[in-house]
């Protein structure tokens, strides 16, 4: 089994079907950073009490935290974070902006990059977003100008995009709110959601509202934003994690709501895209085989399984924090069809029978699929009834005309 850790960085391959967690922090100090590259095998069901968890071998060339991935057809892209020397940890101030791994021979390099943004050097706590073209959308992050004592330092707004197929690096003039520690979610209207984080630049820090979505067009390169409404109340937050189910929700778990991490409650919520405005709801599901509340953790979403590994255990509000928050080596499971936490990716092994149960949640579109199939079952049947209602009275008509002639 690996070692805890949290604020690493992880990215889903679903060509090789593995899951690949990239470097984070073993204890909380700053010489304790990995550059371990590791993956959950996923291409059977398992149990999550012996996780398929493998080492590649291709240990990454520095040890880093608060980074951000991406992947294409045959490479990770590692992007920003805080980069130490693996054997000294020394601190390296500007660290190269991107590290590219080559799956296929399992080699890290540097890559040229065209046009670079300078003030990107150094920039760390963001989350990347690959579109179907090979661009890559990195918007704010935190630049710390002070890593030791009150961690404090620049929090961008800028949106920054590398295409992977020519290496060029482009910066738009159009910014956002600063933001740092959210969570970003390209969805299939080309838009990404932009949820949470942090938007001051000093401790303690203040928290964006996570009922104004930001939302980024990739496609026009313009920025909007949507007020949520009429939905359950969330707590704002920052270092969680999203994932996007298949009927378009978002679920959000974890996250924390200050820099003492204090537990941002409810830890798992759920963001109806589906209905205009888009909602909040609570996912109130049994506690059974569900995770302690989490922050700096990773989540990934397959087969409909949105499992949970590694992160830093958060306290309740009021309780203080010590300075000695237990960091997790564990992974967890959440079955997004049947919303309850499990302990296998193998459907039928769980034991919870299904047959006769509903979805919690059924979203507008579902409904309107539905009810168009019943309006065409319906007029099918008019019609098959309508149609043999004229046809039986017009031969009924013809036998009556023949009987008429046959009196001539």
């Amino acid at each position: 089994m690996p070692q805890q850790r949290f604020l690493q960085t992880s990215v889903l391959d679903n060509d090789r079907v593995r899951w690949y967690i990239l470097g984070g922090n073993f204890d909380g100090q700053s010489t304790s950073d990995l550059n371990e590259v590791l993956y959950l095998d996923l291409s059977k069901p398992f149990n999550i009490s012996l996780p398929p968890w493998n080492r590649d071998l291709s240990t990454i060339p520095f040890a880093v935290e608060l980074s951000t991935a991406c992947i294409t057809s045959s490479s990770i892209f590692l992007i920003g974070g805080e980069m130490h020397d693996p054997i000294s940890q020394t601190l390296y101030p500007l660290p190269p902006p991107v590290l590219k791994l080559n799956l296929t021979n399992s080699s890290w390099t540097i890559p040229n990059i065209t046009g670079m943004n300078n003030s990107f050097l150094g920039r760390q706590t963001l989350q990347a977003v690959v579109d179907d073209t090979g661009k890559i959308f990195l918007n704010g992050g935190l630049n710390l100008t002070d890593h030791v004592v009150q961690f404090t330092g620049i929090i961008f707004g800028d949106m920054n995009i590398l295409d992977t197929n020519t290496m060029t690096w482009s910066t738009l003039p159009i910014q956002s709110i600063p933001m740092t520690g959210y969570t970003a979610t390209l969805i299939n209207t080309g838009e990404i959601l932009y949820i949470g984080g942090e938007s001051e630049n000093t401790p303690p820090g203040t928290l964006i509202d996570i009922n104004q979505i930001h939302i980024f067009n990739t496609k026009s390169l313009i920025w909007s934003t949507m007020s949520t409404n009429g939905g359950d109340k969330i707590s704002n937050r920052f270092r969680h994690t999203a994932v996007l189910t298949q009927n378009g929700t978002i679920i959000i778990f974890g996250g924390q709501s200050s820099t003492n991490y204090i537990q941002a409650p409810p830890d798992l919520v759920m963001l109806d895209t589906n209905v205009y405005p888009m909602k909040w709801r609570i996912l109130n599901v049994s506690s059974t085989n569900a995770p302690p509340s989490l922050t700096c953790h990773s989540a990934t979403l397959f087969d409909n399984f949105m499992i949970i590994a590694f992160g830093k255990i958060t306290v309740a509000s009021g309780n203080g924090y010590t300075g000695s928050a237990k960091l997790s080596s564990k992974i967890y499971v959440f079955d997004t069809l049947n919303n309850e936490w499990v302990t296998s990716t193998n459907r039928t092994s769980n034991s919870t029978n299904h047959n006769n149960k509903l979805p919690n949640i059924i979203s507008n579109s579902q409904i309107s699929v539905v009810i168009i199939l019943f309006i065409v079952i319906g007029l099918i049947i008019f019609f098959t009834i309508a149609g043999a209602l004229i046809y039986r009275k017009y031969r009924i008509y013809s036998m009556k005309e023949k009987l008429s002639e046959s009196f001539y």
